[in-house]
């Protein structure tokens, strides 16, 4: 049985490609939290309001990405199991799922 896999996704401006990443998500039974990590407040402004399981949140625009995975990591909790993910990125179904079995 799989375990619950948080989720962080930093973003900037793909929202096309942010939502169709938390579409293939949400298929996953093993994903617990997505945090998605705004780069600026206009990203952040831009975002939807979250709904279950999606926290979003922002860092200055242009800190870097170290910036956001670590952001990230203290939203979703240090000690989870954690999957860093592009919003350019598409999953096939139950792909955390698969990758938390193994």
């Amino acid at each position: 049985m799989s375990s619950s896999v948080n989720v962080v996704i930093p973003t900037k401006s793909n929202f096309t490609g942010l939502a169709e990443l938390i579409g293939d998500l949400s298929l996953d039974p093993a994903v617990g939290t997505i945090c998605i990590v705004a780069d600026g407040q206009t990203a952040f402004n831009a975002l939807p309001e979250p709904s279950d399981g999606i926290i979003k949140v922002v860092v200055p625009e242009g800190v870097g990405i170290h910036k956001m995975w670590n952001l990230g990591i203290e939203t979703v909790g240090r000690e989870s199991h954690i999957a860093f993910i592009n919003d350019d990125v598409r999953l096939e179904q139950h792909c955390l799922s698969s990758l938390s079995d193994s």
